[in-house]
């Protein structure tokens, strides 16, 4: 084989040429599927993320070929919040070839050690606001919407380069008919708590945007505030993230809880248009065409996202509300099967509950961590 050539790329050239380098990697892979180009190009160019972070993008390749690639972020945001010196990397695609994967490493791994990090976390694309991990159980379908998908020996390039595992998540499945508590029970449950009136149960509202999305802002950075690696999202994170489910998801599955007025929880589904982004192939397609496959398409699957509720008001049993409320949509719509991910493995309230509604670990997600020392090569 031709040696292997790694070297940065930059500006909107140097974007498309990283993104470009992700689908040969795939070819003949049935279950591959990622969204558009242009999506990840744009996050890529003008993300509100990157206002408190930077990043720089490498390609691999061996004469004209593309073997592979990497990001080194450095989010700023996090270090302040954490207190700590990690570098992430994301956006990790690598040949099935060690000397490969220790090149992309070792130069992310340099650039790191550059601006003063001592370790090196991830696959994170971009944030822990996004696609986390690397998928490491469950290759017998694609990934849901917005989750990440990588080819099986990944886990062992990274491990080989030097990586060990740090945290795992996981992704539940449920299908329709296996859930052991009737809907109508729960919903009995729900109800008992709290004063009549007090609590709202309503569908977010896109005529109202700026409203809503300061809304979901509020209970997110709340609810998650004590979330192993959490960064409270900005307000122009929070309203790319809400335009992003404006587009791809579906606003009678995105529910929100109100208490006495108050923002008090949400939980949002997204209809899985993977399997429409998958069937079309992907390739450089712009962003409305396939926002209108998705109209006229109706998916029978769905990710559970996020369901937050705000500590000051758990004791209300809002979770069984917006479940309810959520699901007796999405059925109603056609919905036969559900992801919730992703659920922290340590998370063993949310485990429990997920079990007991008959739900089961369909993807196991890994986060890996490397310290800052030697390169690997």
């Amino acid at each position: 084989m031709r040696p292997v050539e790694v070297r940065e790329v930059q500006g909107w050239r140097g974007i498309h040429e990283f993104v470009a380098a992700q689908a040969p990697l795939y070819r003949g892979d049935p279950n591959y599927a990622a969204p558009p180009d242009l999506y990840v190009m744009r996050r890529l160019a003008s993300d509100p993320f990157w206002a408190h972070a930077e990043r720089a993008l490498f390609v691999a390749r061996r004469g004209r070929r593309a073997a592979g690639r990497i990001a080194a972020i450095a989010n700023h945001l996090h270090n302040g919040t954490w207190h700590d010196r990690v570098c992430f990397f994301g956006l990790f695609e690598c040949e099935d070839d060690r000397a490969t994967a220790a090149a992309l490493v070792d130069v992310a791994a340099g650039w790191a050690r550059d601006r003063g990090y001592d370790a090196l976390r991830g696959p994170v694309n971009f944030s822990i606001h996004d696609e986390l991990g690397l998928l490491v159980d469950g290759f017998d379908r694609p990934a849901r919407v917005m989750m990440p998908y990588n080819a099986r020996y990944h886990g062992a390039l990274l491990e080989g380069a030097g990586f060990r595992p740090l945290k795992d998540l996981v992704a539940y499945d449920w299908t329709y008919g296996e859930m052991p508590t009737p809907p109508a029970a729960l919903e009995r449950r729900a109800a008992r708590a709290g004063k009549p009136g007090r609590v709202v149960i309503r569908q977010f509202d896109l005529a109202r945007l700026a409203e809503e999305t300061s809304r979901f802002r509020a209970v997110y950075n709340a609810a998650f505030a004590a979330s192993w690696g959490f960064v409270p999202i900005t307000a122009e994170e929070a309203q790319a993230m809400v335009q992003d489910f404006a587009r791809f998801g579906d606003p009678r599955l995105c529910w929100l809880a109100e208490v006495d007025g108050e923002p008090a929880g949400f939980v949002l589904m997204l209809p899985d248009v993977n399997l429409v982004f998958h069937a079309l192939r992907r390739g450089l397609l712009p962003l409305r065409p396939l926002r209108a496959a998705r109209a006229l398409w109706r998916p029978d699957a769905v990710r559970v996202v996020t369901l937050a509720i705000d500590p000051r008001f758990r004791r209300l049993n809002l979770a069984g509300h917006l479940m309810v409320r959520a699901w007796r949509q999405a059925v109603g719509q056609g919905v036969r099967v559900a992801e919730f991910s992703y659920v922290d493995e340590d998370n063993a309230n949310m485990n429990g509950v997920l079990r007991r509604m008959g739900c089961r670990v369909g993807k196991r997600y890994r986060v890996y961590e490397r310290p800052l020392g030697a390169a690997t090569r």
